[in-house]
């Protein structure tokens, strides 16, 4: 990924966004990286990506999903169909 942010993906949980748009981002963004097996990473990286309603959704997450990109992608879905 090149040092420009622009091209960071982010979802902040408004209706006229899409869970599954993001969820794919950030796996195209792991496949790059060679992180595509890396599931706490992606995890993470996701984070950096959430604002608004979806930064405070996730933080009051358990810790469990919070660190799980298995986890975090099927309660992103089931919050943010």
């Amino acid at each position: 990924m090149s040092s420009d942010d622009s091209s960071q993906p982010t979802f902040s949980g408004k209706s006229d966004e899409d869970a599954a748009t993001f969820i794919r981002s950030i796996q195209n963004i792991a496949f790059a990286q060679g992180r595509q097996r890396d599931d706490e990473w992606q995890a993470d990286y996701a984070a950096t990506c959430l604002d608004g309603v979806a930064m405070r959704w996730y933080c009051d997450l358990e810790e469990e999903q919070r660190f799980s990109w298995s986890d975090l992608r099927r309660a992103l879905l089931q919050r943010f169909p």
